[in-house]
């Protein structure tokens, strides 16, 4: 279960790591431009393969859109071992997945009515394998703890719990409110949730975004129209991007060059604006490196929403893509897009990154202008096959774990951060 509790705890495991000197391994560097063709990754199948039955509440009826779509809809399609269905009396679980609209009183009068469903169906009040589980991949959600909290399971006549607390379980993206003050140590993130649970604990745990299997498609089919390579027949078997020769741009940062532009946009991202400012910066005086600071493909919902060819391919050609966190809150597509083009991706420190990316193995984090501009340099002039090295790492972490099928399996099956 996430650490809600203790501030002090999860803020001192946050250190910065000295850099690794392995610089120049002629193993590694013949590779990108040997004429080697881009490598086939094929997902081994979930060890987890028990078959399950979900029915997915969504509060606005129709076409799923956003992470819905990508993380629920797909990862659900994708998986061999959940189905999705909309006949309530053949699932196992429920998913409730819910936004920035919803309150805590819409989701609790969905289960009392899914309860009174479920047991006039079955003729009987006893559910102990059924679960539900919220989902809420909002930035600034209303819903900010388990909405089970001032919920009164219904007991049946022999005084059983319907549904026991540990198949109740709550999965959101956003942990951290108000990362103000941007790269200080931390020290001014304002507050993240503590776990109110002291009897019959609800679990609460971290759901990050993961890799848009649109996303995928697309760097399958560039590299299947670069290379001439057999395209593919699905985004579950992706072409491996790292090796690729032709990444003409040193550095890639997706924001505006220059801040005082963006308007009201950038009240809420001045720490986006910091690195903008730092990169062009150093930019000036490190003329060598191709650093390129601007937006591509759609903003806000429609670039949520669809795949873009200009942004991937700006990826694709990047030999470091830095991102960097909003102020209000910590996650974005980004890092998982980034590190799925085969970039070496630099972020900036978050209390809450995804589980399994580990500083220095699959991605690099900075704590500040100088040492964003120190690591840049140390992986672009010094360490090119350190820098391929952790590139390779996450795209090969995040392809076998941060799918979106095996995020949903996670979810159903685990009971962890993921």
């Amino acid at each position: 279960m996430t650490p809600l509790g203790n501030d002090n705890e999860t803020a001192s495991n946050l250190t910065p790591l000295p850099l690794i000197d392995i610089c120049r391994d002629n193993r590694i560097l013949s590779r990108v431009g040997d004429g080697n063709l881009p490598e086939l990754l094929r997902l081994e199948p979930s060890p987890y393969c028990v078959s399950k039955i979900i029915e997915v509440y969504r509060h606005q009826p129709g076409e799923a859109k956003g992470e819905d779509k990508h993380y629920i809809k797909d990862g659900l399609k994708e998986s061999d071992c959940l189905v999705e269905t909309n006949k309530f009396k053949f699932s196992d679980t429920w998913i409730i997945f819910t936004n920035s609209d919803n309150t805590c009183d819409d989701v609790n009068k969905l289960i009392r009515k899914k309860i009174r469903q479920m047991c006039k169906s079955d003729g009987v009040c006893f559910l102990p394998k059924w679960k539900i589980i919220q989902i809420d991949y909002s930035d600034t959600p209303n819903i900010t703890k388990p909405c089970w909290e001032g919920l009164v399971i219904p007991f049946n006549k022999n005084n059983e719990s319907i549904i026991p607390a540990s198949n109740l379980k709550f999965y959101r993206r956003s942990m951290v409110v108000n990362r103000t003050g941007f790269m200080k140590q931390l020290g001014s993130v304002k507050s993240y949730d503590q776990n109110p649970y002291t009897t019959n604990p609800i679990a609460v745990y971290h759901i990050p975004y993961g890799v848009r299997s649109d996303m995928v498609l697309l760097v399958n089919e560039y590299l299947a129209q670069t290379y001439d390579v057999d395209l593919p027949p699905t985004a579950k078997t992706p072409l491996n991007p790292v090796w690729i020769s032709n990444r003409t741009i040193d550095v890639r940062y997706f924001w505006f060059n220059l801040p005082r532009v963006c308007k009201g946009e950038c009240d809420s991202s001045q720490g986006r604006s910091r690195v903008s400012v730092a990169l062009r910066n150093w930019r000036h005086n490190h003329q060598k490196y191709n650093i390129q600071i601007s937006l591509a493909g759609e903003k806000n919902e429609a670039g949520r929403q669809y795949p873009s060819k200009d942004y991937m391919d700006e990826m694709l050609h990047s030999k470091i893509v830095v991102v960097a966190q909003r102020d209000s809150h910590e996650d974005m597509y980004r890092l998982m897009e980034a590190m799925a083009s085969g970039a070496l991706v630099f972020s900036d420190p978050m209390l809450f990154p995804p589980k399994w990316l580990v500083d220095g193995e699959h991605y690099i984090v900075y704590w500040s202008e100088s040492d964003l501009t120190k690591k840049l340099d140390h992986y672009l002039r010094r360490c090119p096959a350190e820098r391929l090295r952790i590139a390779n790492n996450g795209w090969n972490l995040v392809m076998q774990r941060y799918r979106s099928f095996h995020m949903m399996e996670d979810v159903v099956f685990g009971d962890h951060d993921l």
